[in-house]
C-alpha cells in the first residue's frame, strides 16, 4: 500500500498535522459501497478495543524512524506521532457510531 500522501496532503510535515480536525476527521476511507456487506460488527468492536491501546510511545517509536533525509524537523515528529495517537484513539472510539449511525434499537415486549 502506498501511503505517500496519507499524511502529507500536499503540504509538509510538520506542527500542523496535529490540527483537531485532522484528528477527529468522521470519513472512512477505502469503504466502497461493495465492501459494505463484509462488515461485521463484533470484528469492528474487537479491532476497536485492540486499536485504543495504541500508545504514544509506539507512535514515538515509529516516528524515530523516520529518515533523516525526508527532512522532518522536531515539531513535526511531535506533532505527527500526535497525529496518530489521537487518531488511533478517536477511531477506536468513533467507529462502531459512524459504520452504524442507527444503533440497534432494542424494545422490551417487541413492537405494539
Amino acid at each position: 500500500m502506498d501511503f505517500t500522501h496519507a499524511f502529507r496532503q500536499g503540504g509538509e510535515l510538520n506542527r500542523r498535522l496535529a490540527f483537531i480536525e485532522r484528528r477527529r476527521d468522521e470519513k472512512v476511507y477505502g469503504l466502497f459501497p461493495e465492501f459494505t456487506q463484509f462488515l461485521d460488527r463484533e470484528q469492528v468492536r474487537q479491532f476497536s478495543a485492540r486499536l485504543s491501546q495504541f500508545s504514544r510511545a509506539k507512535a514515538d517509536e515509529i516516528i524515530s524512524l523516520v529518515p533523516p533525509a525526508w527532512e522532518v524537523d522536531r515539531d513535526g515528529r511531535t506533532s505527527w506521532a500526535t497525529l496518530i495517537t489521537d487518531r488511533a484513539h478517536f477511531v477506536a472510539d468513533n467507529i462502531e457510531s459512524i459504520l452504524w449511525p442507527q444503533a440497534n434499537l432494542e424494545l422490551e415486549g417487541g413492537i405494539e
